[in-house]
């Protein structure tokens, strides 16, 4: 059977979830909005999809492939430009030999569409709307059937004086392919608004079916919010990800949860998590994948994706926290706010109620912050501080940034064939980003004396003795566990100055970064000790 999702949606009341990837793509309960759609639709028999797209079509794309993962044939369609519900899904006018079911790929619902098809073809429809009764239907377009179930009224969005039913358009229609010579091809054309009310106006057969179920429009933080309450309050039929470690508390596989840690049900933790001692994970709260709960952390009522850093003694209660955000220690984030991807969040920080902070940005330790953060290129100030360049090592200073950092200090300071010294201390995630660093300065044409495990004043003094152009020292933070720390020195050994420095920060922001060809890259020679 043939189904066709519109996931062409910006989700813009969802910003800032939504400023890096596309509605049907934001996560609930640890998969893509979209993804729960298409696992249902798969269960119930539908095993061919059309996905019609639009906003950032090429991350729904390179997420689900030909759909083999779940067992579903996925194709595409593409809007070049924003053609409506009805004007998306006529482009695939010519693959309906049947009936079609159509859906929205932002809405999450465990209904049974199958008994809803079997009303269809029981009625003869042309077209079958699946309805849902809500207690308050301000929000959705009002449908009004008679008691054999043969829509007589619509209504969109009405007010209070104008309610006069509680079952609503769920957004998901069963229709027969000839309804959409109905619809102009290549033009805005809207379902609800411009196709239905011509097909009742010509007398078409329009039946409405009042579906048994869960069913949200998650177009709002406040549904997305309640959505995760229901899903771990048993609201919704979905499969679960995991093991039940404890009774309501679900746990991905890889995850470490210390002995000493708290865990509260309901409760949904990723994959490859880990929990420290101390820290706390309260009731309704989800961690996604390869998240971090530092020691001594407390997160509650809260939703946070992939990759997350939650530093000592921090707070999260009611929140929602994007993918590889950094919340560093001793922060505190109160109640409906919502932090995007990539947001690093300094220490000893209040962030306060309502609050939203946009991808990308940076906000400075000591900061109370209140409103929206929105402004700003969401980059540091500078890269060097006091003590050279520091930061949560694979966290802050990930081997992806140390590559950049090594290539912008190759570019902006050092000529194609010279040499530089580096070292480091003995530690395994030092010596990694050791590594990283020196693919950078390598692949700027610079080459390096490998001086194995070392102490910074010994690689300065290196640096002088083999006549190299400069030198770097990685080692990792005496006065604050897990921080790494990365100094530069010139040809005499000595720490950069503060103009050398805005040279190399101007060439990592503005990735000015030197290329050169295959023969002309930089070589690695070893001089331990």
């Amino acid at each position: 059977m043939l189904a066709v999702g519109m996931a062409g949606g910006k989700g813009t009341r969802l910003r800032p979830l939504t400023g890096e990837k596309p509605k049907p793509m934001v996560p609930v309960a640890n998969r893509p909005l979209l993804e729960h759609i298409l696992r249902l639709l798969h269960g119930q028999g539908w095993d061919e999809i059309v996905l019609t797209l639009c906003y950032r079509a090429e991350t729904i794309e390179a997420y689900f492939g030909d759909g083999g993962g779940m067992g579903v044939r996925l194709r595409y369609l593409v809007e070049d430009k924003p053609l409506g519900t009805a004007g998306s899904v006529r482009m695939a006018r010519d693959l309906f030999t049947e009936t079609v079911l159509v859906g929205s790929g932002d809405a999450l619902s465990d209904f049974d569409f199958r008994a809803a098809l079997a009303f269809h073809r029981e009625r003869g429809a042309a077209v079958t709307i699946v309805l849902t009764r809500v207690a308050l239907p301000l929000e959705y377009g009002i449908v009004v059937t008679e008691p054999d179930g043969r829509i007589g009224r619509f209504l969109e969005k009405p007010g209070w004086g104008e309610v006069f039913s509680d079952t609503v358009n769920t957004g998901f229609y069963l229709i027969e392919p000839e309804v959409f010579d109905f619809v102009p091809a290549g033009e805005p054309f809207e379902f609800s608004r411009d196709l239905f009310p011509r097909l009742l106006a010509r007398g078409v057969k329009l039946y409405g079916y009042v579906a048994e179920g869960y069913w949200a429009d998650i177009g709002t933080i406040e549904q997305y919010r309640r959505a995760h309450e229901e899903i771990l309050g048993g609201k919704v039929r979905l499969p679960r990800r995991g093991q039940e470690r404890l009774p309501g508390v679900w746990v991905g596989p890889g995850t470490e949860v210390h002995p000493e840690a708290i865990l509260e049900a309901p409760a949904l933790v990723g994959a490859f998590c880990r929990i420290e001692r101390g820290a706390k994970v309260g009731p309704y709260t989800v961690l996604g994948d390869h998240t971090l709960v530092a020691e001594g952390a407390a997160v509650s009522r809260s939703v946070v994706w992939r990759h997350v850093y939650l530093g000592p003694r921090s707070e999260l209660e009611g929140a929602i926290v994007g993918d590889h955000a950094l919340i560093r220690n001793d922060v505190t984030v109160e109640e409906g706010t919502v932090i995007g991807d990539g947001v690093t969040v300094g220490p000893y920080s209040r962030v306060r109620t309502q609050a939203r902070i946009f991808p990308g940005r940076q906000i400075a330790g000591g900061s109370v912050v209140r409103g929206s953060v929105v402004a700003g290129n969401g980059m540091l100030k500078g890269l060097f501080g006091n003590h050279g360049v520091t930061g949560l090592a694979n966290l802050e200073l990930t081997p992806e940034n140390a590559v950049r950092l090594g290539a912008a200090f190759a570019s902006a300071f050092l000529a194609k064939g010279q040499r530089v010294a580096l070292a480091s201390d003995g530690f395994p995630v030092t010596r990694l980003l050791k590594r990283a660093l020196a693919a950078g300065i390598l692949g700027s044409g610079v080459g390096v004396n490998e001086l194995g495990p070392l102490t910074a004043p010994a690689t300065r003094y290196a640096v002088g003795v083999l006549g190299l152009a400069g030198g770097v020292y990685l080692g990792l933070s005496d006065r604050e566990p897990g921080r790494a720390v990365i100094q530069f020195f010139n040809a005499r050994g000595i720490p950069l100055a503060r103009q050398e420095e805005r040279l190399v920060e101007q060439a990592y922001f503005g990735e000015d970064f030197r290329r050169v060809e295959a023969a002309e890259a930089g070589e690695i020679f070893y001089v331990p000790g």
